[in-house]
């Protein structure tokens, strides 16, 4: 082989391989949802006078998923402004959530904010809220996606995720 192609040829072998080693199978997540039930609710009263910014909540829910237990939900909200001025109401308040669901093959993290009526720590009831995933571990390393939340009737939460590439 000519001098000149050599260093050319061996480029191109390697990047040949670090494409073939880099193909092996998708790496995201199937979708899945799970029903979280009613959470443990802890409120962190910071503002100067009743309900207002800076107040936070933090939380922990178990998690099943088809009827069996699926691990564990830990959350925590702050109140980061009021009114909200895109909100369904002109009452409710903008709270920034993060979530960390730990399941048993890995961690998925959350966050996002979404309106809240004021001074209730619960979402409305059937009123979907949409957060990003922003990581993971295990199972879910370098995951992202979106998690729609919804409350049910009964105070149990149903977590649907949407992976993506």
């Amino acid at each position: 082989m000519n001098r000149t192609l050599r260093p050319l040829a061996a480029t191109g072998a390697v990047l040949a391989i670090v494409t073939i080693a880099g193909c092996g199978g998708s790496s995201t997540p199937a979708d899945f949802s799970l029903v979280q039930r009613a959470p443990h609710i802890t409120t962190i009263d910071q503002s100067a006078v009743g309900a207002g910014v800076a107040d936070s909540t933090a939380f922990d829910a178990e998690l099943t998923k088809d009827g069996a237990p699926f691990g564990t939900l830990f959350g925590e909200q702050t109140v980061v402004a009021e009114p909200a001025p895109w909100a369904p109401k002109r009452t409710d308040e903008v709270r920034r959530t993060e979530l960390n669901f730990e399941l048993p093959d890995g961690q998925i993290v959350v966050q996002g904010t979404s309106p809240y009526a004021k001074g209730n720590w619960r979402l409305r009831a059937g009123r979907p809220v949409v957060r990003a995933i922003v990581g993971g571990t295990q199972a879910y390393v370098g995951a992202r996606g979106e998690v729609t939340t919804t409350r049910n009737a009964d105070g149990s939460y149903t977590q649907a995720f949407h992976f993506v590439d």
